[in-house]
């Protein structure tokens, strides 16, 4: 039978399957950004900016900035028992994965230490991280 095929043929079946592929990852993208209400994080995200007005209100912004990335990552499917898991599931579609990796540290540290300070730039990269994730997944527009 193989042998009843020419070059074009075969290289025609193989482009199919090629195409099929890419239309199966590209749908299930779009259903894990479907899964998301963009209008709930985007007023959440807003939300949190009011711990932004004074320095020792810094810590809870950027838990719940922790928690509202955590909740849409099990929103749009990721598989995970934790956080960590999570973030390594969704690590192909986060555009800057160290820096969420920080932001998330960073959090673990505010909730498990004492007396951790944060300077108003630390506040707002560690933010811009989260905002950045959250983007990527697809939970806030870009």
């Amino acid at each position: 039978m193989l042998e009843d095929l020419s070059i074009l043929e075969i290289s025609l079946v193989i482009l199919a399957g090629v195409i099929l592929l890419i239309l199966a990852l590209c749908k299930a993208k779009l259903d894990r950004s479907q899964r998301l209400n963009k209008s709930h994080y985007q007023k959440a995200w807003q939300g949190l900016q009011i711990h932004l007005k004074q320095p020792q209100t810094y810590p809870l912004a950027i838990i719940e900035a922790d928690k509202l990335l955590d909740k849409a990552l099990k929103e749009a499917g990721y598989k995970g028992d934790s956080m960590k898991d999570r973030l390594v599931s969704a690590q192909k579609h986060l555009s800057d994965s160290q820096s969420l990796w920080r932001a998330h540290k960073l959090r673990n540290r505010l909730v498990h230490e004492m007396n951790v300070t944060l300077s108003v730039k630390e506040t707002k990269q560690t933010l811009e991280a989260f905002q950045k994730g959250l983007k990527n997944i697809g939970a806030l527009p870009r």
